[in-house]
């Protein structure tokens, strides 16, 4: 084979490409990728709560702490490990709000107390969804009946600054409207 003819070659199909227009193309996939990024985490996300979707749906509390996390998990993990102000962010869930109990964002844990079981399992699956670490610990002596639990949120990586994927809550919000 003639090297030239190869060279020549490459020049028709160059020219080919360039005639072909192939210039509408990407945009068609920039227009149809929004929509199915939008259906993959709606996905993800019914997976995810699949076994506590029914009571997901219906209790708007649990939907506020979900919202309420994703914001107080960003200002605790968003800020690179060298400008932490504090080691342990102590937070009480009161029903409506996350208050502060001892701490300060930003932090390398944060630590949720007054969840309900099924509030707690819901903050385990939100954790494993955006990428954090989360652990239950009872708190109090083992004579005790009623020990209490607390559940220890933190980052998978320590060595940057943490973001969600995408906002769970937002997901929700329309999802479940729309269930």
């Amino acid at each position: 084979m003639e090297s030239g003819s190869g060279a020549n070659a490459l020049e028709a199909w160059a020219a080919a490409e360039a005639r072909r227009g192939r210039s509408r193309e990407p945009r068609a996939r920039a227009k149809d990728a929004a929509p199915r990024m939008a259906e993959e985490r709606t996905r993800q996300v019914r997976r995810t709560f699949r076994e506590n979707w029914q009571y997901l749906s219906q209790s708007q509390s649990s939907q506020e702490l979900i919202a309420k996390l994703e914001q107080l998990a960003q200002d605790a993990f968003g800020t690179p490990e060298s400008q932490l102000q504090d080691m342990l962010w102590q937070l009480l869930w009161t029903g409506e709000e996350l208050a502060t109990k001892a701490g300060a964002p930003p932090a390398s844990e944060m630590q949720l107390e007054g969840l309900d079981p099924s509030e707690r399992k819901v903050v385990h699956q939100l954790a494993r969804l955006i990428g954090l670490h989360s652990e239950s610990r009872s708190v109090g002596s083992v004579e005790e009946e009623t020990s209490a639990k607390v559940l220890t949120l933190r980052p998978r990586c320590q060595a940057s600054s943490w973001s969600a994927p995408f906002s769970v809550a937002q997901v929700l919000s329309t999802e479940v409207v729309t269930a």
